[in-house]
């Protein structure tokens, strides 16, 4: 009988996302399988391996049957695409409905290190600094830092600094809109 071991299809993925590759096989229980992959990772004796690669690798998976080596491989492409979203407008008007402005990370941010709004006349009316991207309470509810004044309808600057998980720091600066 011949055995065979064979990897998914290569495919791409969000950068921070992770996947799990399991081989379709038809090798014996005890039989290990030995991963690696392009970027030095990799387990000696896993019937699957689950892997969060950073960039572009190739995986390969291969074992010792009983008179023959079987191999595969399959290369997992990371695209960078939209990092974390920021919504242009919304409107802290109480109703329940968009009413907080806030950061949108996508898997690959680790931390985001500051979000601050300024109005036209370069004055700071929200900052949060060094939160955890899940953080609930870390938008901007529309309304002043110092003494909690509700701000105009109008055109607002923010500016986002994020840490990813590969310790690269990206910044991004845009304007939204408040409505009521």
């Amino acid at each position: 009988t011949g055995f065979f071991l064979d990897l998914p299809a290569d495919q791409s993925i969000r950068f921070g996302d992770s996947l799990t590759l399991t081989p379709n096989t038809n090798l014996p229980p005890e039989v290990p399988i030995l991963w690696l992959s392009s970027d030095g990772t990799g387990c000696p004796n896993c019937d699957e391996l689950t892997l969060r690669p950073l960039e572009t690798v190739t995986v390969y998976a291969s074992a010792n049957g009983v008179d023959c080596r079987v191999i595969d491989s399959t290369t997992i492409t990371v695209v960078r695409g939209e990092l974390f979203y920021v919504p242009n407008a919304f409107s802290p008007n109480g109703d329940g409905v968009n009413d907080d402005f806030r950061v949108y990370p996508g898997p690959g941010v680790e931390r985001i290190l500051s979000f601050s709004v300024f109005d036209r006349w370069g004055g700071r009316v929200f900052l949060r600094e060094d939160f955890d991207p899940g953080a609930a309470l870390a938008g901007w509810d529309g309304t002043r830092e110092s003494g909690g004044a509700v701000p105009q309808i109008g055109v607002y600057v923010y500016l986002v600094e994020v840490r990813l998980l590969n310790g690269e720091i990206v910044r991004k600066a845009g304007d939204v809109t408040v409505m009521r």
